[in-house]
């Protein structure tokens, strides 16, 4: 066979890696109508967990089982009370296979990474951040973290920041990814939320409890706040290694094949 009639082919499954590299798999971040600080509707006494960790389990569209995380778009919200000045910021995310939401029990198991360690750390320099005020965070894992739902394609997420103040990383109460619902709130323009059903889904933030400040939540710590309640977050996937390889390999042998023929 020609080159000339080869080539196309190529092309094609080339092109096809392309664009299969990389999916948003879960997105109620893109309509965000309404940024709320999920507050716990107690007033959170100093030393508490209070409003530090914000928890979600996600349903995944796009998603075939073994398709790995590559970026996190989401929020950085303050109501603190007191405004963030050049302060060293991180973002800690743990990530869960299984959402058990079983009543009385943890929210999440089978965490992906290390267990009592964060799945990733992301550094986010010095943030400046007004009280009342919120920025846009967004983070791409240095290698892409496999995900293996254990039901479905739902996936549990913990959001946590730290701020370095005072000689020590902390996390501040009301300093946190921030929350949707109520109002003009839509649905996920992809995915869908897992917690409580429609239209009254919900969301984990941490209350007075050491449950909530591990990267996990009992599942009493769910809150909603009004219709489609959830997390202002985006995903996006890469694919399954075997997905990839397998087109660059058939391309391979296109060009193997015009040599042996040429």
């Amino acid at each position: 066979m020609k080159f000339t009639r080869l080539a196309p082919l190529a092309a094609m499954l080339l092109s096809g890696v392309a664009t299969v590299q990389s999916a948003v798999v879960y997105d109620s971040l893109s309509n965000l109508s309404l940024l709320f600080p999920a507050l716990e509707s107690s007033t959170n006494p100093v030393g508490t967990f209070g409003n530090r960790y914000l928890g979600g389990a996600l349903n995944l569209a796009n998603f075939t089982p073994g398709d790995a995380l590559s970026g996190i778009n989401l929020r950085m919200i303050n109501q603190s009370g007191a405004a963030i000045l050049a302060a060293p910021t991180r973002l800690n995310v743990w990530l869960w296979n299984s959402v058990p939401l079983t009543s009385g029990g943890l929210a999440f198991s089978n965490q992906v990474g290390s267990p009592g360690a964060p799945t990733a750390v992301f550094n986010l320099g010095n943030v400046t951040l007004a009280t009342n005020s919120s920025i846009p965070v967004a983070v791409s894992f240095p290698t892409p973290v496999a995900l293996n739902p254990t039901s479905g394609n739902v996936v549990g997420i913990t959001l946590n920041y730290e701020v370095f103040l005072d000689g020590f990383w902390q996390s501040v109460s009301s300093v946190n990814s921030g929350a949707l619902g109520g109002g003009s709130q839509a649905a996920p323009l992809i995915g869908s939320n897992a917690i409580g059903a429609s239209p009254n889904f919900g969301f984990f933030r941490s209350v007075n409890t050491g449950t909530d400040s591990t990267g996990n939540f009992s599942t009493s710590s769910v809150r909603n706040i009004g219709v489609n309640s959830g997390l202002p977050i985006m995903l996006v996937t890469v694919p399954e290694p075997g997905t990839a390889s397998l087109a660059i390999g058939a391309a391979a042998l296109v060009f193997v094949r015009r040599r042996r023929n040429s």
